[in-house]
């Protein structure tokens, strides 16, 4: 049985049991095998750019502070990626709550035209 199937399978029997626990159960183990089935052939395809209006790399941090004037500010940030600028060089760089910066933190939001997410280091291994 294919995933395609599986999840088919999954939905009727959710959709025969109605409402209730079970049938919740079946459609989140559908809706999460199709997840994984989009992921693996997204990441089959290899490394490629990606333009920001069609996906944002994932978030990492989330820290929650306060401003000088006493104010809660919410500050996000995702891995590490590979940046492309509009000028036609790369910078290793993060997306930063609403915009890109460098690797030094320098703000970059107006020329970041592409992303692509950063290799496994050799072994699986952290540096």
């Amino acid at each position: 049985m294919s995933n395609e199937e599986l999840i088919n399978e999954l939905r009727d029997q959710a959709d025969v049991l109605g409402a209730g626990t079970e049938c919740h159960v079946l459609r989140e183990a559908a809706d999460a095998i199709e997840t994984l089935d989009e992921r693996v052939a997204i990441m089959s395809e290899g490394p490629a750019w990606i333009r920001p209006e069609d996906r944002l790399p994932a978030q990492v941090n989330e820290y929650l502070y306060e401003d000088t004037e006493g104010n809660e500010v919410v500050f996000t940030s995702s891995e590490n990626v590979m940046l492309y600028l509009d000028t036609g060089d790369y910078v290793l760089g993060r997306r930063e709550n609403d915009g890109w910066v460098d690797w030094y933190g320098c703000w970059l939001s107006d020329r970041v035209t592409h992303w692509m997410a950063l290799p496994e280091a050799p072994g699986g291994e952290a540096a």
